[in-house]
């Protein structure tokens, strides 16, 4: 509920006194949150195999997230609806199975 900035909150607590649990919450109104765009959506914000190949090559050639989003939602239009950090994170896992395992130290060690 942070993420959107809802005050909603639910507390239980169980009373000795009457054995009774208690429900206690705060803005009794809310209802839940509905998203108004698909970006909110994690499975929309979702890379394709073809996006993420293309992610690794401009990742490689030393382009920003922010110039890979920009070239992106040229190319795909409005059906793109990714961020920067979903970008940011394609770029962590390709990292992180480029170094097979190995801490970045340890990787640039065996390079020499």
């Amino acid at each position: 509920t942070r993420k959107v900035g809802c005050d909603f909150r639910l507390t239980l607590r169980h009373h000795k006194r009457d054995g009774r649990w208690h429900l206690l919450h705060t803005n009794p109104s809310h209802n839940g949150h509905n998203p108004s765009t698909p970006m909110h959506h994690p499975q929309h914000c979702r890379l394709t195999s073809d996006q993420l190949a293309f992610v690794e090559s401009q990742t490689d050639a030393g382009v920003t997230a922010a110039q890979i989003v920009a070239s992106l939602k040229q190319q795909y239009g409005s059906s793109f609806t990714a961020t920067r950090k979903t970008v940011y994170n394609a770029q962590a896992r390709l990292r992180t199975r480029r170094l097979n395992g190995r801490s970045p130290i340890r990787a640039l060690l065996d390079e020499f």
